[in-house]
């Protein structure tokens, strides 16, 4: 996927931050949170970037899981690439990667 020089410098700085071994585990982590915490419905699409931006290509290797929901956000918008749904779904979860509270519901045993 295509992303902007600017995420990926920001990518790399979350890394070094969270002491992770590669830019998969990043991309995975801001899924996976946006995923739990971000519907669907939330994203809307934002004014196009600059023509001087560079983008650079990287390849995450992320759960299918987690490319399902960036592309459910891609079907959203025409004409939107992979690299440009993934940085909306970037700006929505900031900079903070830490894990969301989870709510664990208790399930009862059948009774005989």
């Amino acid at each position: 996927m295509a992303v902007s020089e600017a995420t990926i410098q920001q990518i790399d700085r979350l890394k070094k931050e969270y002491r992770l071994r590669s830019r998969d585990a990043i991309v995975a982590r801001i899924i996976r949170k946006a995923s739990v915490t971000v519907s669907l419905d939330h994203y809307v699409q934002r004014a196009a970037s600059s023509p001087d931006t560079v983008y650079r290509w990287i390849s995450p290797i992320i759960a299918i899981e987690l490319v399902d929901y960036v592309k459910e956000i891609q079907k959203r918008f025409r004409n939107l690439s992979l690299g440009s749904a993934f940085e909306m779904v970037f700006a929505e979860v900031g900079h903070d990667l830490s894990n969301p509270p989870v709510q664990l519901e208790l399930i009862e045993a059948p009774k005989p």
